[in-house]
Formats: C-alpha cells, sequence, structure tokens
C-alpha cells in the first residue's frame, strides 16, 4: 500500500508480480509511517533481486530495470512496471499404457505496463535481450 501526501490510499495492481514498478514512483509517494504494507506470499520479498531466476538465468540486472522503467516513462507516464514470466511445460499422451506422444515447451517474455492518467499502454516481447525489452518500453509509453 502506498499514500500520497493527501494520504490516498493507493495499491498496486494484484496480478503484477513485479515490485520494480514503484522503484520510479519513490519520489513523488511516500510509505505509510504509521501503517505497514501486508507481507502477502512473493518470492521477490523474500530473496534479493540478484538472486532471482531472471538475474541469475539471463543477467538482468536492478540497472537494466531502472533503464526499462526509464524508457516507460519517458513520454510522461504516471507508473510503469515491467513483469518477467517464464513458464515450462511437458506433456505425455499415453494410450493403452504406450506412450504416444511426448511434448516439451518453453515460454517466456517481458510485459511493459505504463499508466498515464486515465489511460494504461502495454507492449509484450517474448525475446529477454535488452534491446526487445527497451522497445517494447517505449512502444508502451507511446500511449
Amino acid at each position: 500500500m502506498i499514500y500520497d501526501q493527501s494520504r490516498t490510499v493507493y495499491h498496486p495492481a494484484p496480478r503484477s508480480k513485479s515490485i520494480y514498478g514503484l522503484i520510479r514512483q519513490r519520489n513523488r509517494f511516500t510509505m505509510s509511517p504509521t501503517k505497514q504494507p501486508p507481507n502477502p506470499p512473493c518470492y521477490a520479498q523474500t530473496m534479493s533481486f540478484q538472486q532471482s531466476f531472471f538475474a541469475a538465468r539471463f543477467g538482468i540486472t536492478e540497472h537494466d530495470l531502472e533503464t526499462y522503467l526509464s524508457e516507460a516513462l519517458s513520454a510522461g507516464g504516471d507508473y510503469a512496471d515491467v513483469y518477467f514470466e517464464y513458464l515450462a511445460t511437458s506433456s505425455l499422451g499415453i494410450d493403452e499404457q504406450i506412450v504416444k506422444s511426448a511434448t516439451e515447451g518453453v515460454s517466456m517474455g517481458a510485459r511493459v505496463r505504463v499508466i498515464a492518467g486515465e489511460r494504461t499502454g502495454y507492449a509484450y516481447s517474448d525475446d529477454l535481450s535488452p534491446a526487445k525489452i527497451r522497445k517494447a518500453a517505449h512502444t508502451a509509453a507511446l500511449i
């Protein structure tokens, strides 16, 4: 929960698992000194970013996140977040105790969301290279 100077309560979007969208708002909003935010079960809050899956597997740094968020807010947005996704799937098709098919797949990417007043811009990249994520951030900023 975040409070602005008029004591209005702002809740992060429930589907957003990125804690990094709040980094760019810290100069405008402050955490309430009297009320502590709830501790939802979130792996991002129990480990450092360097220990996270995306930092270890894809070499994403906190500086990269700042770059993506800066690009997303470059056109005057009020809020931006980056959501990384990695989904590994496996499937076996068995008929009369005989394996008929086996498949494996990986779906991965990054979504950038920018909110400017009443408008929301989204962009997605299924490539986790820095250039592609920056392009998605720029596209989302142009709402």
